[in-house]
């Protein structure tokens, strides 16, 4: 059920973007990562959401690792940091 919910809110962010491209944005999000075993954790669900976007020309999430989040997020703390995912949304 929660996928169909997921695949249906994917559509309407596609046929939102057909409809108005030049008055919709894609946004940038990111989750931040404090302990090793959020990693398999957040990147398995961000890739599920990802195989249900891919199709639809969405950008692919990623892992940065904790030098590299702290590079793209310069307000981050440094200290139990491990790193972020970074994913893509409408």
């Amino acid at each position: 059920m929660l996928i169909i919910l997921v695949q249906l809110s994917i559509d309407l962010l596609i046929n939102c973007l057909l409809i108005a491209q030049c008055t919709y944005i894609l946004f940038i999000k990111y989750t931040i990562i404090f302990r090793w075993w959020q990693i398999p954790y957040y990147w398995i669900g961000s890739k599920m959401y990802d195989l249900l976007a891919s199709k639809e020309g969405m950008k692919s999430s990623h892992f940065l690792t904790q030098s590299n989040a702290l590079d793209a997020f310069p307000m981050l703390k440094d200290n139990k940091l491990i790193g972020a995912i970074i994913y893509y949304d409408g």
